[in-house]
């Protein structure tokens, strides 16, 4: 006897959900480092109200994951137990507010949001952004090209160990 479909039944118990259920979804291919296993169930929601309605539904007992853009994020190979919420179009707005304020959704890049803030002509938010962009099937090798850089900078700067100066400081004496 195999398991229950935790996804079927969840479907099940709330018909009016308008948002996207899937079992077994691979967050390797939603997480900018592109590891881990699967979720047991991926729940997109179209905007806020679906998400309160999947929430007020959902049984207490069943664990919840909230995943946005998926950056900076390892999934362990062995997956993701109960629902991952992934965040999408639906929570990617922002919208000025007075006295300076910015009201941005759960979804929103930190790029998106620095345009928003410098349209809105707010000073104080600032975001670091690098100047070249990569694909994401770059990312490795360039990561790895970037790390054997600093290595390479931080040995070349590092002073010999502490006997080594020691032995030198004797010499010349």
């Amino acid at each position: 006897m195999s398991p229950p479909d935790l996804s079927s039944a969840l479907a099940a118990e709330m018909p009016e959900l308008r948002g996207r259920l899937s079992k077994n979804v691979a967050l390797a291919d939603i997480t900018w480092f592109r590891v881990g296993g699967p979720a047991e169930v991926l729940f997109m929601p179209a905007d806020e109200a679906d998400l309160a309605y999947f929430l007020a539904c959902l049984p207490a007992s069943i664990p919840i994951f909230v995943l946005g853009l998926g950056s900076n994020l390892l999934v362990r190979d062995g997956g993701v137990p109960g629902v991952v919420i992934r965040l999408g179009r639906g929570f990617a707005h922002t919208r000025s507010e007075p006295e300076h304020r910015l009201r941005a959704g759960a979804a929103v890049p930190d790029v998106k949001l620095a345009r928003a803030a410098a349209d809105a002509r707010s000073c104080r938010l600032t975001a670091a952004r690098s100047h070249r962009r990569e694909r994401p099937d770059d990312f490795r090798q360039a990561t790895s090209a970037r790390s054997e850089t600093i290595l390479r900078k931080r040995a070349a700067r590092r002073r010999p160990p502490l006997r080594d100066r020691n032995m030198a400081v004797r010499r010349a004496s």
